[in-house]
């Protein structure tokens, strides 16, 4: 009986190892040959898959198909020789219901290498049919990056690597213009072959969903490394930082941020604050009932400043922790994590890098950690494309689907007209919270106080009554919580108040756009700006600007309708055919 061999299909990661993807990108910039991507004899790759890979992106540019083809195997069955051959390959039949074959020769031969990496040992690139339509767009922009990595090459003969490699695309432009208020950077996620952290830059739609709005891979995390990241970053999306960016604990990312993103409010993710809470909590834990309980309270459920102060003392006195060095260190940075002390601070409702699922969790699923440094932005791409099918299910799901009601109030009703579903659940669940609350008037028509109907039932330092305001501009009704101003939702107690006074709408001023089905039925501010700036024609941004203007009402019109689309569509086509 034979067994298959048990020798590894690649070979072991080594540290400075340059990949072929990078040696042609390099080689490009250099000298600016007729393709970027050179499948030579010769070139080498760690595993099947990579050189697969290499061969893909290399048929991607010269704008034709390829598929796995014959292979030879030694006598222990494993794969010593593979083929990848162009679509094309094979005599055309008659029979054949996709009538594609051309009898192409073109062809390239990989070999396992004494290593157990692989190379071409034999290529064959001339194709006996025309090319079916280039898919560029990965590769071009990788041209203009390495363009100008080349030029510093030919300036600074010191210069040999990459040390910060920072990507984005127009997609993740355009959800940045629309969901770039609070977003988080986490760089947790770490390749093993060239032992450099790998970051995501993630905002949440109004789906609540993750969008990936950059990726960015750091060979130093040094502050000059992370300011230029934070730097770049905000110029490739038009100039406009974040209101709020959530990252782990890091002294030297919290300096870049202070000094590149100034206006910017910086917090922790909760999850990296407490990280160690088993390690260091866990006996106290296990001896002391209700210990877990109450510390879960305090870090999860506090509104204000008022509450979570009292709350921590009564916590350590009632558990005699007052020398506890853990409890007494998340506790000095507080200001840096806890909910209640960013009142104010829209968040839209992040307090966890673990909310937009980490980087380690959301690209570990697409991409294995000793993988060649190109894979990292094919993966991510793939990762964009499959949250973007996620954000056009919810999209459809929020326009066909009728809501259902816990308490069929006015403002209920309104919030299911204008909400994206999972918004309007989430409403939904505030709205039932409102049911805990009564409202006595302070200020007829201007201030009142939702108070807990099981206020005897509360905890002695859970804050039972709210006051809640009517705000003379623009009606808007706002809780001492800050709640609404912290995730863009009206608050239990302010819905309570709407209640309590027969609204029949939430107030313009309680609802935050990014929120609704409409979040992105907008122009850019920058847009806006350009199309008053007549002295701005001149520019290229201008242009871009205005035409873009246009092109975004062409396309809102044309897809009210199968009609509009199908209309709007193939002018589209004809203008591209007309085009000088």
């Amino acid at each position: 009986m034979r067994h298959r061999s048990s020798v590894p299909d690649e070979r072991e990661p080594k540290k400075g190892r340059v990949s072929a993807f990078e040696k042609s990108l390099k080689s490009y910039a250099d000298n600016k040959s007729n393709v970027v991507i050179n499948p030579a004899v010769g070139v080498s790759f760690d595993s099947h898959a990579d050189a697969y890979d290499f061969c893909n992106l290399y048929s991607w540019e010269v704008a034709f198909g390829i598929r796995w083809n014959d292979s030879t195997n030694n006598a222990e069955e494993s794969v010593m020789v593979q083929e990848i051959v162009c679509s094309c390959e094979g005599k055309p039949e008659l029979s054949n219901t996709a009538p594609v074959s051309t009898d192409c020769k073109a062809r390239i031969q990989l070999r396992k290498s004494d290593d157990n990496g692989w190379y071409i040992l034999e290529f064959q690139g001339d194709h006996n049919h025309p090319p079916f339509g280039a898919c560029k767009d990965f590769i071009c922009k990788t041209i203009e990056l390495f363009d100008d990595f080349g030029s510093l090459r030919r300036d600074d003969p010191s210069f040999h690597q990459f040390k910060t490699v920072l990507w984005t695309n127009g997609r993740s432009r355009m959800q940045y213009a629309h969901f770039g208020d609070a977003i988080t950077f986490d760089t947790t996620y770490r390749s093993k072959l060239y032992d450099m952290p790998f970051a995501l830059f993630v905002g949440v739609n109004n789906h609540y969903q993750s969008v990936i709005l950059g990726g960015v891979l750091m060979q130093h995390e040094t502050v000059e490394s992370f300011k230029w990241v934070f730097r770049e970053f905000v110029t490739l999306m038009g100039g406009k930082a974040p209101s709020t960016i959530l990252t782990g604990q890091c002294n030297v990312m919290e300096v870049a941020i202070h000094e590149v993103l100034p206006d910017t409010t910086h917090k922790w993710c909760k999850v990296h604050v407490l990280s160690k809470e088993n390690e260091f909590l866990g006996p106290i834990c296990s001896k002391k009932s209700g210990f877990k309980d109450d510390f879960q309270k305090i870090t999860d459920s506090m509104l204000t400043v008022r509450e979570f102060e009292s709350a921590w003392q009564h916590l350590l006195d009632k558990y005699n922790l007052h020398g506890n060095a853990f409890l007494s260190q998340i506790y000095d940075s507080r200001h840096k994590w806890a909910k209640p002390y960013f009142k104010g601070k829209f968040c839209a409702k992040q307090t966890s890098m673990q909310r937009n699922e980490c980087a380690n969790h959301m690209f570990k699923g697409y991409v294995p950690l000793n993988r060649s440094i190109n894979m990292f932005v094919r993966h991510y791409n793939k990762l964009q494309s499959d949250l973007d099918s996620k954000e056009r299910f919810e999209e459809s799901r929020s326009g066909k689907r009728s809501r259902v009601m816990r308490k069929g109030v006015p403002v209920e009703e309104h919030a299911a007209k204008i909400c994206t579903r999972t918004m309007f659940e989430k409403f939904d669940e505030i709205s039932f919270q409102s049911g805990s609350y009564v409202v006595d008037e302070k200020e007829r028509g201007k201030t009142y106080l939702a108070r807990h109907i099981r206020s005897d039932c509360q905890e002695c330092w859970s804050q039972v009554e709210f006051e809640v305001t009517i705000r003379a501009e623009d009606g808007a009704v706002v809780c001492e919580c800050g709640l609404r101003e912290h995730i863009g939702m009206p608050c239990c107690h302010a819905v309570k108040v709407m209640i309590h006074l027969g609204m029949l709408e939430i107030p313009a001023g309680n609802i935050v756009k990014r929120w609704t089905m409409d979040a992105r039925d907008n122009l850019l501010a920058d847009m806006i700006e350009h199309e008053n700036d007549k002295a701005a024609e001149s520019s290229e941004s201008y242009r871009q600007s205005k035409l873009f203007i246009h092109a975004f009402e062409f396309v809102k019109f044309c897809s009210r309708s199968v009609l509009t689309f199908e209309v709007g569509l193939a002018g589209l086509v004809r203008l591209g055919q007309e085009r000088l």
